[in-house]
């Protein structure tokens, strides 16, 4: 897949968001936010550790694209 600069305009920009998008990515947000706070605090610092944050912030990131349909 060729990336163009179209591509990246797209990606990297969004719609303004309706009040019940905001209101979904916020309690998305929220939730994650509980949840890494809660990995850190039971996990060992370690590379898994930094893994599971990561993955944590990857499920956030396609939670709001699909909230805000900024995968399309």
């Amino acid at each position: 897949m060729q990336i163009m600069q179209h591509d990246i305009l797209t990606w990297f920009s969004h719609e303004p968001l309706h009040a019940d998008q905001l209101e979904s990515c916020n309690e998305i947000l929220e939730q994650a936010r509980a949840f890494a706070t809660r990995v850190l605090s039971l996990t060992p610092q370690s590379e898994e550790q930094v893994i599971a944050i990561r993955k944590i912030r990857e499920s956030v990131a396609w939670s709001i694209m699909a909230i805000t349909g900024g995968g399309s």
